[in-house]
């Protein structure tokens, strides 16, 4: 034996389990890969991975691509205003103005894109000062001819505090447009639901921009301006007009106190976004003229311009295209843009002056057929090279699922195993004392919580990604999934090694714990004192009582919370939090009355077999506790005397039988001799007429006696099933027919008519001739017996409504009132003549209803004042 167990666990040496936990992490790699996979698929807008690998994902049916020519539709717009302003005969005019400021003396000073932007050689823009000299960096002005102020002096004590209230303004519109995501059909979700919610996380990304920004420029401006232009309380303001189209006629500030206006603005920031927008214009162009590009346009408005030779006809059957008219009356389109799209394209044109007087139309379309060499070429071989990866991990991930399983359960069925039988191998954690071994489990899944909660949640999730590591904000999307589910496995491994320490611990039977034990000890004490010494009405509402108060608890640190937090990503992990406690204690409470519930159905289901004459059945106690199982005790125990009732009562009618049985045999032989006696007496010439009457009444009398010993015997057969039947198909109608004319004869001597109703076509049971003709003698002859004379009896023969039966039912007025009940009549030795003046032996009915139980019939008595009525019931049969 002990050599079979060694082995048996040769399989789980330390090699073997080495390669198992290597193997296991591996799979755990794969699978998160798989995770990463199809998670970049969806969020880069390619679709599912399954129409990915089912090759029906072309790129230009994506969201993603949807995305970018959404995206490259407005670019276009904002790049046909950019050349008018910043070109001169279609190159880039340094000179031009681009910035008028009217100082508070009605002077008026004009500043070209030189005086604000400075080149590099490699072709990028910078500020061409530092600012310092020109008041506060505060705010942000629109690109177009909106007048906005210049404020000097210092103003830096509630910038950020602004901008950290915009940021938390533009995070509340999209958990509010977020939770209202199912209220939207697919079609939406696609269209207006995306584009809303890139236009919020633009915004985000915006704001993030300009606090990055503001960190960096912080030092060199502020420690500048410290004090600088603060004189009589109040600060030097002036008009400016950023981005006239036309300088000859330039916008002026016409509302109110110009101190009161909320948008202010700094040259340094003139600066700064001429040189911002100068970069953006080299960037459009090199996409849009300079070099090949699969994107072509024609914009035919107050300004116009196109990179192509084809007309707008032509270009809408190159690929996916959209028209756009300067009313926004007429749209056409061959790719999936909603009606929100299409407005907010017709308002950037016009706002950039390209389709003024809602005149004019944009046409842009990009060629499917990708010949150039641009980002939606890349774009539709990276969607090919995406493709064959999917398909490796659907090769590799279902092999790395099983493989998960198998290593998982070889850990778990070999953790403590060793070569040795009988030996239990621990290392240096199982000797930890289980108290630190779960608080350390716990702590370490605690501590990578917050990480994932300050880090990803905070700093991933909101934008900031794309200006730490990628320009692609689905990639740092997919970065962040990638460290969530790194930290998962980690989460994973940590529960893993914890579970599995338990299991030696459990095998060893040393738990090392001390603290638990008591607790639990203390705990199951108090429960089984509760439960046995309790009602179970008084333990639900205990019950009750501790889940309210829990409830209304959680609920309460819930509102705290959301007062503190509001409905913000803290309010939300609060809720959660409490949701999850509110939910652990509801499942408590419904296993609890769970198992109450099943226990007492355990305890009915025993009583019901009891009930239905199962003595020898006892409840199991070992599934049963508390009061249940004190309850079930006791039934045992009723059991256990009902079961030495029904054992005695059998007894006594085995004895009963036995008895009846013994007593007939012996007074049926000497009864034979005298009724043999009686007859050979008869046969002598006996001349004395009162002698003659003796025999005639010995004779009577001694029959009789013969009858009742008989009886006595049939009746003792019948009911202990020793009767022998020779089960054959009868005719039912035809024999009932036979006994009406053998009883006629009898019938008649009591004024009895017979009313019979019997069917015409024969009706076929499956019983023994002999018995059923003793059962309808009985009938018979009891009504022979009792019947008041001078009456009507009824008999008829009824098939059952299914044709499955068929039954026979006698009636008949009773000579004498019955007083007893319809059940006593079947009982041996009662007549329905209680002063036992007819011959009846109260035999009859007790025999009739054992042979018809034996056939597998049915035999019932009703009873209604003086109307006696009998139905005997068989199983009916074809012929055949």
């Amino acid at each position: 034996m002990e050599a079979a167990m060694k082995d048996k666990n040769r399989f789980y040496r330390r090699p073997y389990k080495v390669i198992a936990v290597v193997l296991h992490v591996l799979c755990i790699a794969v699978l998160i890969g798989g995770v990463i996979a199809g998670r970049l698929v969806m969020e880069k807008g390619y679709g599912n991975p399954g129409r990915i690998l089912s090759q029906k994902e072309d790129y230009e049916n994506t969201k993603e691509f949807g995305y970018r020519f959404y995206d490259d539709a407005q670019s276009v717009v904002e790049f046909t205003w950019m050349k008018e302003i910043f070109e001169t005969n279609g190159n880039l005019d340094m000179s031009k103005p681009a910035l008028v400021v009217k100082n508070t003396d009605g002077s008026t000073k004009i500043y070209s894109l030189k005086d604000l932007a400075s080149v590099t050689m490699e072709g990028n823009y910078y500020p061409a000062g530092d600012g310092s000299s020109y008041g506060s960096y505060y705010g942000s002005a629109y690109d177009t001819g909106e007048t906005v102020v210049i404020q000097g002096g210092s103003d830096y004590s509630d910038y950020m505090d602004m901008l950290d209230e915009e940021y938390e303004s533009v995070l509340e519109e999209l958990e509010e447009l977020e939770m209202q995501a199912s209220n939207y059909t697919d079609e939406e979700m696609e269209n207006e639901y995306t584009a809303m919610i890139n236009e919020l996380y633009n915004r985000l990304k915006s704001i993030s921009d300009e606090m990055n920004e503001y960190s960096s420029n912080y030092e060199n401006t502020y420690d500048n301006w410290y004090g600088y232009g603060y004189e009589g309380g109040s600060w030097e303001t002036v008009e400016a007009v950023w981005f006239v189209c036309n300088p000859d006629n330039p916008l002026t500030y016409t509302e109110g106190n110009k101190e009161n206006v909320s948008r202010k603005a700094s040259l340094y920031y003139f600066e700064n976004r001429t040189a911002d927008l100068l970069n953006r214009y080299n960037m459009l162009n090199d996409r849009f003229m300079d070099n090949p590009s699969n994107l072509e346009f024609i914009v035919n408005g107050s300004l116009s311009l196109k990179n192509t030779a084809h007309t707008a006809e032509e270009l809408q059957s190159t690929g996916r295209y959209v028209t756009v008219t300067g009313d926004g009356s007429s749209y056409r389109l061959d790719q999936n843009l909603g009606k929100y799209q299409m407005q907010q394209l017709v308002q950037n044109a016009q706002r950039y002056h390209v389709l003024e007087d809602n005149k004019g139309s944009v046409t842009v379309a990009v060629n499917t057929s990708f010949g150039a060499e641009d980002l939606y070429a890349d774009a539709d071989r990276s969607i090919r090279q995406l493709r064959e990866t999917v398909k490796l991990f659907c090769i590799l991930v279902p092999i790395a699922a099983f493989m998960f399983l198998l290593t998982l359960i070889y850990m778990i069925r070999g953790a403590g195993k060793n070569v040795k039988a009988g030996e239990v191998k621990t290392n240096w954690l199982d000797g930890w004392p289980l108290e630190v071994l779960l608080l350390a489990c716990a702590g370490g899944i605690f501590i990578l919580g917050l990480i994932t909660r300050y880090y990803i949640g905070n700093y991933m999730f909101y934008g900031n990604y794309d200006l730490v590591l990628f320009t692609d904000s689905a990639l740092g999307h997919v970065l962040a999934v990638s460290v969530q589910l790194v930290l998962t496995g980690v989460w994973y491994l940590l529960g893993l090694t914890t579970v599995l320490s338990l299991i030696r611990r459990k095998r060893k039977k040393k738990w090392n714990a001390v603290i638990l034990p008591w607790l639990y000890k203390r705990a199951k004490e108090a429960c089984r004192v509760l439960s046995v010494n309790t009602k179970l009405s008084t333990q639900v509402l205990f019950l009750f009582l501790i889940w309210t108060l829990g409830a209304a608890a959680l609920t309460g640190i819930f509102v705290a919370g959301v007062y503190q937090y509001g409905f913000g990503y803290n309010g939300r992990y609060l809720g959660y939090f409490c949701l999850a406690l509110l939910a652990a204690g509801l499942l408590a409470t419904a296993a609890f009355l769970v198992r109450k519930a099943i226990q007492r159905d355990r305890i009915l289901e025993g009583t019901g077999r009891i009930a239905k004459g199962d003595v020898d059945y006892k409840l199991d106690l070992a599934k049963l506790s508390g009061g249940e199982k004190e309850l079930a005790d006791q039934i045992n125990h009723i059991s256990d005397g009902l079961q030495t009732a029904v054992e005695t009562a059998m007894k006594s009618e085995r004895m009963k039988t036995e008895l009846i049985t013994n007593v007939s045999h012996d007074i049926k032989t000497p009864l034979t001799s005298i009724i043999n006696y009686v007859d050979l007496l008869k046969r002598e010439n006996i001349e004395d007429e009162k002698v003659g009457q003796y025999l005639s009444v010995l004779e009577q009398k001694s029959n009789r006696l013969k009858v009742l010993t008989e009886d006595l015997v049939e009746v003792s057969k019948a009911s202990s099933g020793n009767l022998a039947l020779e089960m054959e198909t009868l005719d039912f109608v035809q024999l009932v027919t036979q006994v009406n004319g053998e009883f006629a004869e009898r019938f008649g001597a009591k004024d009895l008519r017979m009313m019979a109703d019997l069917p015409n076509q024969p009706v076929y049971i499956k019983a023994d001739g002999r018995r059923v003709w003793r059962i309808l003698d009985n009938l018979y002859g009891n009504v022979v017996k009792y019947a008041l004379e001078h009456t009507r009896v009824y008999i008829s023969v009824e098939p059952g409504g299914s044709g499955a039966s068929v039954s026979f039912v006698i009636k008949n007025i009773s000579a004498t009132p019955i007083t007893m009940d319809a059940a006593e009549l079947t009982e041996r030795f009662v007549r329905g003549d209680l002063s036992r003046t007819s011959d009846g032996s109260g035999l009859g009915l007790s025999i009739a209803k054992s042979l018809t139980e034996l056939q597998n019939g049915s035999f019932e008595i009703y009873l209604d004042g003086d109307l006696f009525r009998v139905t005997v019931t068989f199983p009916a049969v074809s012929e055949s």
